[in-house]
């Protein structure tokens, strides 16, 4: 504990070269149990060290913030994939629905949601399903009405298309703002 209140706020690794000096024969894995018991009885804080990315591709190479992104586009994916199966048998018929409720009902407000609030945890969990339902019913009114006055009309085809390119597009617009947002 000396060493700790002494050197202040570190990295583990750099803890371990710093009692490394005093304790030659110290292991890496040593270090990090010992960091890992004082957290555990309260005696010292652990923050994640996050550095933010250099360009947009590194941050999207950061899963953790970016998981309802590429979950959101999961869904969108695999809604249009399974449009042009058809119905094939009963499995792709209840896949097509569990999917579509989620396309319809929550997938568009979660997108809008993270254009909205740029900032990673800005919103509670709560506050995010909440907010994303909400959105989504406003989305889709949106899109069935442009849908009812194109020639497409409103049909599963056109309805399925159309939110998953609004899923997309919210989606990275949503990223471009994170990004900034952590820059």
């Amino acid at each position: 504990m000396e060493h700790l209140s002494r050197i202040g706020p570190t990295s583990t690794a750099k803890l371990h070269n710093t009692l490394k000096g005093t304790f030659p024969t110290l292991t890496e894995q040593e270090t990090a149990s010992l960091v890992t018991r004082l957290a555990r009885e309260g005696k010292i804080k652990l923050e994640k060290n996050e550095t933010p990315a250099n360009s947009l591709f590194g941050y999207l190479h950061n899963w953790e913030p970016n998981a309802w992104f590429y979950s959101s586009l999961a869904v969108a994916l695999a809604s249009l994939t399974l449009l042009l199966l058809g119905t094939l048998n009963s499995f792709v018929i209840y896949s097509k629905w569990i999917v579509g409720v989620l396309l319809v009902a929550f997938v568009p407000g979660c997108a809008a949601v993270h254009v909205l609030y740029p900032k990673p945890r800005a919103l509670d969990g709560f506050h995010l399903v909440v907010l994303s339902i909400a959105l989504s019913l406003v989305l889709d009114s949106i899109v069935g009405a442009a849908l009812s006055w194109s020639s497409w009309g409103i049909n599963s085809d056109s309805v399925v298309m159309s939110l998953s390119v609004l899923v997309f597009i919210l989606g990275l617009v949503a990223i471009v703002r994170r990004y900034s947002a952590q820059r």
